[in-house]
């Protein structure tokens, strides 16, 4: 099951028990309980809370996650950085393209950087087949709409 909450995260159940859950942090917002490492009773359920908030606010159903479940959000480890959001994916003189990892700005948990370097491989190897000297520009046409999806 995967749940997407826009400019917000997604949450993505693997296993039974067991579920992925990423989130945008701002910096701003240090007093976010998302920025907590400990899972106290009140963190949980504010946790819970902020869950609940997001799914309704973006239709989805309600989650029901287990008290472990929850707590373990808070053992988890936190990685920290930012997605680069390119403009073009052909970048110098129709000889260079971005692919995969580095043209599309997705999660590294997300599981989807190995997805885009195999559609990206396998247009960019069509578009020089049969584009020629236009193959590079033909890539970008083709896939810089999927750069933010």
């Amino acid at each position: 099951s995967h749940y997407i909450y826009g400019d917000f995260g997604y949450l993505c159940k693997v296993a039974p028990a067991a579920w992925n859950l990423a989130v945008a942090i701002s910096d701003s917002n240090s007093d976010s309980v998302l920025h907590a490492t400990e899972s106290s009773p009140e963190n949980v359920v504010k946790l819970r809370d902020l869950i609940k908030r997001a799914s309704t606010a973006r239709g989805l159903q309600d989650l029901s996650l287990t008290e472990n479940e929850l707590k373990s959000f808070f053992e988890a480890k936190k990685v920290t950085g930012s997605l680069v959001d390119v403009s073009s994916l052909n970048c110098v003189d129709g000889w260079i393209a971005l692919a995969g990892d580095a043209a599309h700005a997705v999660s590294p948990f997300a599981g989807e950087g190995a997805n885009s370097s195999l559609e990206d491989a396998v247009i960019l190897a069509n578009t020089i087949l049969t584009m020629d000297d236009q193959a590079f520009d033909e890539f970008d046409r083709q896939r810089c709409h999927d750069v933010r999806a």
